[in-house]
């Protein structure tokens, strides 16, 4: 398949010229080894001090599913405490996805186990969560087969994702890429990606052979992370990306913004608010400007 493997480093001693002169915006890379070896699992840590944490559940009906009008072509179900879900996968009910639940709000002590630490390269980074998400950094955590289909994150911000168990591949097409392959697929008047050209442009996901093929024979780059226990991954802001869990993965990540996303996130809003001027539409908010207000940028 005409996939490109993403760059990757060890995480020591990356540093961060390199990450601005390369990657920042660009494109995406791995830093490898970037989390401490544990002595246990992470599902028996989990288990030892998360146990009766609450996690939002999702699920697809199945891999390959074509693209539906739900956020990533997942399905919403309830909250599950976290032992329970565990048990469900157990059972057999493999297709049980948690989704961002909130670790510095219902279980630090993970965190503290794990020695966690935002890696240097986002030291400026003002991690914040919108008022209708939970806080960050979350947790992820899904059994083999299970995934998440093509989708870019709410107001196209940029996000780093950390594998702490488990392996997991990504998939990415960057924002220059998603602009000239499947124009439309962002709108604009909404915070979300689902342009009326969206599941036109990527048809059946990211990791479907004649979808990858379309796209590359157009133009466009479709970068694949294979990430291992302690890789981290980076993508850039718009990014269109799909990840499929290669056996029974955990991983924190978090969205953030910092001055040098805020510009371009900015700049990116801008020519959105010139198309929704031209259709008389309302146009979302531009959230990169809380952070200029932050940092005393001129936006």
């Amino acid at each position: 398949m005409p996939v490109t493997p993403t760059d990757s480093y060890p995480a020591a001693g990356f540093s961060e010229a390199t990450f601005r002169s390369t990657y920042l915006g660009q494109r995406p890379v791995i830093l490898g080894g970037a989390k401490p070896s544990a002595n246990e699992t992470t599902r028996a840590m989990l288990l030892r001090h998360c146990v009766n944490m609450s996690i939002p559940v999702r699920y697809r009906k199945g891999r390959g599913e074509e693209l539906g009008i739900e956020w990533a072509s997942l399905h919403s179900a309830s909250n599950m405490q976290l032992g329970d879900l565990v048990d469900a996968w157990d059972a057999g009910k493999t297709n049980l996805y948690g989704f961002e639940g909130c670790l510095s709000c219902d279980c630090p002590e993970l965190l503290s186990e794990l020695d966690f630490r935002i890696a240097p390269i986002f030291n400026r980074a003002a991690e914040w969560a919108h008022a209708d998400s939970v806080g960050w950094p979350s947790l992820l955590m899904g059994a083999a087969g299970s995934g998440s289909g093509v989708h870019i994150d709410r107001y196209g911000w940029p996000f780093w994702l950390q594998v702490v168990g488990g392996r997991k591949h990504v998939r990415i097409v960057t924002d220059s890429d998603v602009r000239t392959v499947a124009p439309g697929a962002w709108t604009p008047h909404l915070a979300q990606n689902y342009g009326p050209d969206f599941q036109l442009h990527f048809g059946r996901g990211l990791f479907d052979e004649a979808t990858v093929s379309a796209l590359v024979g157009r133009g466009a780059t479709v970068w694949e992370a294979e990430m291992r226990d302690g890789d981290l991954l980076y993508i850039p802001q718009y990014a269109a990306h799909a990840a499929e869990n290669a056996e029974e993965t955990y991983a924190i990540s978090s969205n953030f913004i910092d001055p040098a996303h805020a510009q371009l996130l900015h700049q990116h809003h801008e020519a959105g608010r010139k198309e929704c001027d031209a259709e008389g539409m309302a146009c979302q908010e531009d959230r990169a400007l809380v952070v200029s207000e932050w940092h005393d940028l001129n936006l």
